[in-house]
């Protein structure tokens, strides 16, 4: 079966499901960053919902799952509501965009920033990109109007995570 070289998570999406969860649509993507398909792939998530309503006893339930995900170093790339991403990102589970985009990256994208401040830190620092009118996005069917695309804090593989960034700016 091989392994999973990248966790995709995507939290909160239409339920519409396409190409975009299966394994192989990520085939060349891997073979373009030097890895065999055959032996290792891209595991996508995007079946969990998540409320940051309080009151929602499940979405709490969901809400600890996706926790659990970032803690057990399962998230790579995430995708989620820009509020989700947001309250992610002030309990320390989104990378600080500023340390892990390329310069080119950082400008293409500083206009789209979500910035959060860690509750435990105070420090105010960007852990998401909005990403609604990327052709890649709307061609999953995903999302609607609000999506925000950002890295685990504990990712394991990062680089291949900027890779896969670059591949769906470029599509």
């Amino acid at each position: 079966a091989g392994s999973a070289l990248l966790n995709i998570v995507a939290v909160n999406t239409t339920g519409k499901t396409d190409t975009a969860s299966d394994k192989s649509y990520y085939e060349e993507l891997l073979e373009e960053n030097g890895y065999d398909p055959d032996k290792e792939y891209v595991s996508v998530s995007t079946g969990i919902g998540v409320s940051t309503d309080p009151n929602d006893a499940m979405s709490q339930n969901s809400l600890q799952l996706v926790q659990n995900k970032f803690m057990a170093n399962a998230v790579d790339v995430f995708f989620a509501d820009t509020e989700l991403v947001l309250s992610l990102g002030e309990f320390g589970y989104m990378q600080n965009l500023e340390t892990v985009l390329s310069d080119e990256f950082k400008e293409k994208y500083k206009d789209s920033f979500v910035y959060a401040t860690v509750i435990e830190t105070g420090e105010k620092m960007p852990v998401g990109i909005k990403i609604a009118d990327n052709n890649w996005v709307r061609d999953t069917g995903w999302y609607g109007d609000d999506v925000t695309i950002g890295f685990g804090e504990n990712a394991r593989n990062m680089e291949l995570a900027l890779k896969f960034l670059e591949y769906i700016s470029d599509k």
